[in-house]
């Protein structure tokens, strides 16, 4: 008797390595979860480059990218609707290609924090060249 199984999530991760609108189709999934996942724009970049005309080959390193997110998607946080009532908590990073924020509250009952939305991206071509200072600013105003 011989078995033969089939993984989906390798079968997904060959279509997506072959199939650029697949993998614009996976990126367009977790950009609409993106409020649900730290350091999204960072952790995508590489599968970004594949977007781009003349990519480089699909390596190892593509697919495990791909595998970290599928793991991540069945573990996505509980977020809270923000209440314009509560403190708010802001937490940034900004570095050389990207930034990431969090939005916490904070519950005057219980004094929990609460994770409202995740935020990230890439900076455009003249947004590198701000000084760190100015990074922060920007990302700042844009998570609040």
């Amino acid at each position: 008797v011989v078995s033969v199984s089939v993984d989906p999530v390798d079968q997904q991760i060959q279509v997506a390595a072959r199939h650029k609108t697949q993998l614009q189709r996976f990126l367009g999934s977790l950009n609409y979860i993106s409020p649900f996942i730290k350091d999204l724009a960072k952790d995508t970049a590489l599968l970004y480059e594949r977007l781009k005309k003349n990519p480089k080959a699909w390596t190892d390193s593509h697919t495990e990218v791909v595998k970290r997110f599928k793991q991540k998607v069945n573990n996505l946080p509980y977020l809270t609707l923000a209440n314009p009532t509560w403190a708010r908590v802001v937490e940034t990073d900004a570095f050389d290609i990207g930034y990431g924020g969090i939005l916490k509250q904070c519950s005057p009952v219980d004094k929990q924090e609460y994770l409202v939305q995740f935020y990230s991206g890439k900076w455009n071509d003249s947004q590198k060249n701000y000084a760190t200072e100015a990074k922060e600013m920007l990302l700042l105003s844009n998570v609040l």
